[in-house]
């Protein structure tokens, strides 16, 4: 999963399906333009559930459930990655 952000975004936690958490510091950063990316290698048997972007503080910036993202793409390539 590759994550493109502000760099006000410091942390980003992706929730999966069966209620484990990954969280992520940035990969690398850039100050102009501020962007920060993020990146993890998840098993092709993850479900996603949702990603949250973190500020500094530990304050939640963004929030975005996937549920519907993921189960898309569980028809499209049949269920079977």
């Amino acid at each position: 999963m590759l994550v493109r952000a502000d760099t006000r975004v410091t942390r980003i936690e992706i929730r999966l399906a069966d209620g484990d958490l990954v969280s992520l510091a940035p990969a690398a950063t850039w100050p102009d333009p501020p962007l920060a990316l993020f990146a993890a290698l998840l098993p092709p048997t993850a479900h996603l559930a949702s990603i949250t972007a973190l500020d500094a503080a530990g304050r939640n910036l963004e929030e975005n459930d996937l549920t519907r993202h993921e189960a898309a793409w569980r028809r499209f390539t049949g269920g079977t990655q």
